[in-house]
């Protein structure tokens, strides 16, 4: 038997890693598709948050950005209401800017404080970090999807992460469609054509559930 020392155990692991990072994503498995996510979230969370007056305009945004002050996607950039504004530092906008931190599921770091960016007076920062919420959140998005219990006089059938084809008791297919959130995952029922005529839509899987047990009983 050839055995093989830690070391290239681990270069066999990141010549693996390395060969699933260079195929197309339709040819990974579901499990290489979710790490390849999971990695990626990872790299483009946020840590730092910033206001922005725009001197000619004198609007305001808040932006989530990562320690160069980059951000990832367009929802990054929030734009908040009202004209005139002078300063990034006003109460107003920073406790705009501090909702929606909550929002997101992050916090201020630990002896973080809001203050001008060095060189430019139009932009105040902050430290963020992810709250247990936020993280409990990442695990649910990549981690196991919840399973289904069994449903008397209903039937599912997986069709792709979070959807399920749902017979009912009267014959008819529903779509059962699960989406993991920062403040409560949404579980909707739908039907219809292509299932795009949503028929409930809550945080309680049983509630979903009792839908689709008793059609008679849905409303959106």
């Amino acid at each position: 038997m050839t055995r093989t020392t830690p070391q290239q155990r681990t270069a066999a692991h990141q010549l693996h890693q390395a060969q699933a990072e260079a195929r197309p994503a339709a040819q990974l498995t579901e499990a290489e598709r979710l790490d390849r996510a999971r990695r990626g979230e990872l790299a483009s969370r946020p840590c730092m948050v910033e206001v922005y007056v725009s001197p000619i305009m004198q609007t305001a945004s808040v932006r989530f950005t990562d320690a160069e002050g980059r951000t990832a996607t367009a929802s990054d950039v929030i734009s908040l209401p009202g004209a005139g504004r002078t300063s990034p530092l006003a109460d107003d906008l920073l406790s705009a800017a501090a909702e929606l931190i909550v929002k997101r599921g992050f916090r201020y770091a630990d002896g973080a404080y809001w203050d001008l960016t060095p060189g430019e007076p139009h932009r105040a920062r902050v430290a963020i970090v992810p709250t247990a919420a936020y993280l409990a959140y990442v695990e649910r998005r990549f981690g196991p999807e919840p399973v289904i219990p069994e449903t008397p006089g209903v039937t599912f059938r997986r069709t792709q992460r979070g959807w399920w084809e749902a017979t009912a008791p009267d014959g008819r297919v529903h779509a059962l469609t699960w989406s993991p959130a920062v403040d409560g995952d949404v579980w909707r029922v739908w039907s219809g054509p292509q299932f795009t005529t949503l028929v409930r839509s809550t945080k309680r899987l049983e509630k979903a559930l009792f839908v689709l047990k008793h059609p008679a009983h849905a409303r959106a």
